[in-house]
């Protein structure tokens, strides 16, 4: 949740200057087609959080194997060798993330029964999350 929280306030923060450049312009040119600006605009700035998701999640992930949020709860993300994972599990294991949320966070809830304790993303990459 921590990570959501920093990559959800970097989008409105985004969004918020997308719309003072879309007021400006009202300003500017009053006779413009702003709603169809402003549909643009939230299509834009969903898709721009979809990228920094994406990006922030693969970057930690191959890099330190802690985002933000693992580091404030004292976990790590690594692969069943022990070792930092790809870009590319990385990504597969975000992916895994996405799956697990649109099937009623099923595959958060499986790491309940699962003996090694992992959600379907895990699986899905091969990973394993640890104390640190």
């Amino acid at each position: 949740m921590i990570d959501q929280v920093i990559i959800n306030c970097i989008s409105v923060i985004f969004f918020v200057v997308a719309l003072i450049a879309l007021r400006t312009t009202f300003y500017l040119h009053p006779d413009g087609p702003y709603f169809k600006q402003f549909i643009f605009l939230f299509i834009l700035t969903y898709f721009t959080r979809l990228l920094f998701e994406v990006a922030y999640f693969v970057y930690f992930y191959s890099h330190t194997g802690q985002t933000v949020g693992k580091m404030v709860c004292g976990l790590k993300v690594i692969g069943t060798d022990g070792k930092i994972i790809s870009a590319c599990r990385a990504f597969l294991r975000w992916l895994g993330y996405v799956i697990s949320f649109y099937t009623l966070f099923l595959g958060f809830f499986w790491i309940v029964i699962d003996p090694k304790k992992q959600g379907w993303h895990d699986k899905m990459a091969n990973t394993l999350v640890i104390r640190v």
